[in-house]
């Protein structure tokens, strides 16, 4: 059942969905994903912003407590954001992967000058050992505000304000082959140490919701189990084929799965909005799976009970 971990750490690869000139870095592996979402705009039209967004984007820097700190200058955050990258084509359309693989389209924003809403339409999953397009069932969007001409500054988006949400940190990324002259002008310099404290502080602080999570998602899989068992048992009575009844089974297994996945979820995108160190998050996500594990027995027993005689 450790398969479905894949869904978080496996999909740190990056997909190059507009065939521009310039490649991804070396260290990132392409692959081949047919999209499934339908485009909105006109294949030949080009979007606003597309002659400055138009690329390959990597991570700068972040902004934390209104200071701006190179990736560069802390192991730390640059091991953290080394497979952190976005991708825009001209006709509006990007790609974001970080620990997940989104596609989605980005609108000039109402309220903000030199800003741009960025709205996911899908999602790259790994399901029966190969790689899907699902659409994207989330609600986290992200606000672009343009900085100079190699620098975006991309930040959660609070659709009440119509702003940057208050209390995360947003990213700085850089246009792959360019340098950022604000970054450099505007950077503070810091010893390693003192982002590992910024990583400690967010750690702490977040190991209460990572423990929520659990908690939530472990009492969602409890309850959810002997409904499936009693599934299971009902649709399997009278049924004496070995694999017809492994495939009732694992259509159920794969519903309690599906609740662990989502708790996972939580715990990525609790991760990337606190900056914690994929540690921790795989310390909870550990936790949550060997939960599932547990929980899972139960199907597995009304599985053989079935088949034992």
């Amino acid at each position: 059942m450790r398969q479905i971990t894949i869904v978080a750490v496996s999909l740190l690869i990056l997909l190059s969905a507009c065939g521009t000139a310039e490649q991804p870095l070396p260290s990132a592996q392409k692959v081949n994903i047919s999209e499934t979402f339908t485009e909105t705009i006109p294949k030949d039209t080009v979007a606003d912003g597309s002659d400055i967004l138009g690329g390959f984007w990597t991570v700068g820097a972040v902004r934390y407590n209104d200071k701006i700190i190179d990736v560069q200058d802390s192991k730390a955050l640059n091991s953290l954001y080394d497979n952190t990258y976005l991708e825009f084509c001209e006709d509006g359309t990007f790609t974001y992967t970080n620990l997940w693989i989104y596609k989605g389209e980005s609108a000039q924003s109402n309220t903000q000058e030199n800003s741009f809403i960025l709205t996911r339409h899908t999602e790259i999953a790994f399901k029966d050992g190969e790689w899907q397009t699902e659409p994207y069932c989330g609600n986290i969007k992200h606000i672009l505000h343009i900085v100079d001409q190699s620098t975006i500054e991309v930040s959660e988006y609070d659709p009440i304000t119509g702003t940057a949400k208050i209390g995360t940190n947003p990213i700085l990324f850089v246009k792959q082959g360019k340098n950022s002259n604000f970054i450099e002008d505007h950077k503070t310099t810091v010893p390693d140490s003192t982002t590992e404290t910024i990583e400690k502080h967010n750690n702490h602080s977040a190991q209460y919701s990572y423990a929520k999570i659990v908690s939530t998602y472990t009492q969602k899989m409890n309850e959810a189990v002997p409904r499936l068992v009693s599934s299971y048992q009902s649709e399997s009575a009278g049924i004496s084929d070995i694999e017809h009844l492994a495939e009732i089974c694992n259509s159920k297994i794969e519903e309690l799965a599906k609740i662990c996945n989502d708790g996972i979820e939580e715990m990525a995108k609790l991760m990337y909005s606190n900056g914690d160190s994929y540690s921790v998050y795989e310390r909870w996500s550990g936790e949550l799976m060997d939960n599932y594990l547990e929980i899972a027995q139960d199907l597995q027993n009304a599985y053989l009970d079935s088949i034992v005689p």
